[in-house]
């Protein structure tokens, strides 16, 4: 990364926080209780059960909390400029499938300022990636630095974005 900030380029690490890869370095630390239904299309994934760094509904003493805050030290220590937090919709069943969990719109939104507030907290700027559905929230467009979505022009999503830069 030095040779990228060397020319004046940002750098945006890609961090998966609502969902568990098997194939990950700390895959072994996610809780079973934590791990949900299969994310569809990728069979080494599945939801998490994103109400975990909620201390008053956490089933595992904020496990997820740890684990994604290792994340995201990790980032911030390769030296990151922000963080493009993956899979921050999974209370949406309109969306993708099922979590498994009964996710509620207000579960998702405190997941996803936990997320944003770590790591605004190590320096880095947050972006909000897909989530059309929270996209229009005061409380998201006021929070988040940037939008990656995805596929904004094949879907006709754009105009979900409107509030971000």
């Amino acid at each position: 990364m030095p040779k990228l900030h060397a020319k004046g380029y940002k750098v945006i690490c890609y961090v998966d926080v609502g969902s568990w890869e098997n194939w990950r370095d700390d895959a072994a630390a996610f809780p079973a209780q934590l791990l949900g239904t299969g994310y569809s299309g990728f069979p080494d994934e599945r939801w998490l059960d994103i109400r975990d760094v909620n201390p008053s509904l956490s089933q595992t003493g904020m496990k997820l909390a740890d684990i994604l805050s290792r994340r995201f030290d990790r980032a911030k220590g390769m030296g990151c400029d922000a963080v493009e937090p993956d899979n921050m919709d999974g209370y949406d069943a309109t969306a993708h499938e099922a979590s498994g969990f009964p996710l509620t719109y207000e579960d998702q939104m405190y997941f996803n300022l936990w997320v944003a507030s770590q790591v605004h907290a190590r320096g880095m700027a947050v972006g909000l990636k897909n989530n059309i559905n929270q996209a229009r929230d005061p409380r998201t467009y006021t929070t988040f630095d940037f939008v990656v979505s995805e596929q904004c022009f094949q879907y006709k999503e754009c105009p979900y974005f409107n509030q971000f830069l």
